[in-house]
């Protein structure tokens, strides 16, 4: 787990190319202006704001460094589930890991301010580290993840999910790590120890959406992401996702998305995020 400003080295934290990391990133912009793109969408920068990565979560970063000012904070999950033993806590935030939500918060002045002095703090006790430090930035952090959380959920009126079953989360968890491989509900009823009966209950009740629901969304939000972000040619795509015949492949993706994958590349390369969502105007259901 680390903190950095952003004024201190502004050309380290905004990569112009397509990347991503094995980390979660939360970008809090004090001053700064441009866009960064994830998830088929692009989102307009205006401070001051959050902007939220998950690992392996592929983004672009089209940011003005001149004036800069913020904070970049960067954890992995372990940092917190070995303090708090809660190995799902990341994947209950609503703004890590569901690519259906804004990856974006705005704040208002006294917001920041609040972010700008815990975070402060951080940076204070990794420089003057002690034997009690692990504890109390992993306090601190927790601390902002969930006021972090709160603001989300009041800013796109959604509403507060009790903690339910694990199983829900450990399915979530399993099926980022397996996104282009595993196609089949028994895979995670299995890995889980218990039946898909059970399994399409708890998410039913905890998400709305059955396991076979959930599969297909997140195989085709990866799908996608791979046609926009590398140069993987149609076949390869079909190997990479556990298809033995192409056809089945482009097959699988124009009955849930109305066009061919080529289509689909073809389009946004013509568009190229056409549209610039600034975060005031999200629609969290869409």
């Amino acid at each position: 787990m680390d903190v950095y400003r952003m004024e201190d080295n502004p050309d380290l934290f905004f990569e112009p190319a397509a990347h991503s990391n094995d980390f979660f990133e939360i970008f809090i912009f004090q001053n700064a202006s441009g866009s960064i793109s994830s998830n088929q969408k692009i989102y307009k920068i205006e401070a001051p704001c959050c902007f939220f990565t998950s690992p392996k979560q592929i983004k672009k970063c089209q940011i003005n460094t001149k004036n800069i000012k913020g904070f970049y904070l960067v954890f992995q999950s372990n940092f917190l589930s070995t303090f708090f033993s809660d190995s799902f806590f990341t994947h209950r935030l609503p703004y890590f890991f569901n690519p259906h939500l804004p990856k974006i918060l705005s704040l208002q002045q006294k917001d920041y301010q609040l972010l700008d002095l815990i975070l402060g703090e951080i940076a204070s006790e990794i420089k003057n580290y002690q034997p009690d430090s692990p504890h109390t930035i992993q306090s601190l952090l927790y601390f902002i993840l969930l006021r972090l959380q709160r603001w989300y959920l009041q800013q796109y009126a959604l509403p507060w999910q009790e903690a339910s079953d694990n199983h829900a989360y450990a399915f979530k968890a399993l099926l980022e790590d397996r996104p282009s491989i595993e196609k089949g509900v028994q895979y995670y009823a299995n890995a889980l120890k218990i039946s898909r009966q059970h399994l399409n209950r708890i998410l039913q009740k905890t998400f709305g959406s059955t396991a076979k629901e959930i599969i297909q969304l997140r195989l085709l939000e990866e799908i996608k992401t791979q046609l926009i972000y590398t140069k993987a040619n149609v076949n390869e795509l079909a190997v990479r996702f556990g298809y033995s015949e192409t056809n089945n492949f482009i097959r699988f993706f124009k009955k849930h998305v109305k066009i061919t994958p080529l289509q689909f590349r073809k389009k946004f390369q013509k568009n190229h995020f056409s549209q610039t969502i600034g975060h005031q105007n999200h629609n969290p259901t869409s």
